[in-house]
């Protein structure tokens, strides 16, 4: 959904500039959910969802029963990065906080 602004070498893990990332992505709609709870603007609140459904659909995995993550830094790798793996967490928890988000990104 929402990348860096300019290419990052990572390890041995080249980005590119725009590349999709977690991180990015939970700040941003972290952002536009305050900014939903404070102007009651709809786009704002369509924006964030939408980020959330990316974060859903093509970051979160599972492995059995047992172990659930967000890639990190790369869509396609199940890397166990916690502190990346707890922000986006925090997201959906947060999003439940407050009556304005009540399980706004929250998938049925």
């Amino acid at each position: 959904m929402l990348g860096l602004q300019f290419p990052l070498a990572d390890a041995d893990k080249p980005r590119s500039h725009g590349a999709p990332n977690l991180v990015c992505t939970t700040f941003v709609a972290d952002a536009l959910l305050d900014a939903y709870e404070k102007n009651r603007e709809s786009r704002c609140l369509d924006m964030a969802v939408s980020a959330g459904e990316y974060m859903l659909n093509e970051l979160y995995w599972t492995d059995g029963d047992a172990v659930a993550g967000f890639s990190y830094p790369l869509p396609l790798l199940r890397a166990r990065v916690h502190n990346a793996n707890f922000l986006g967490a925090a997201l959906f928890a947060g999003s439940t906080s407050t009556p304005a988000s009540k399980n706004s990104l929250i998938p049925p």
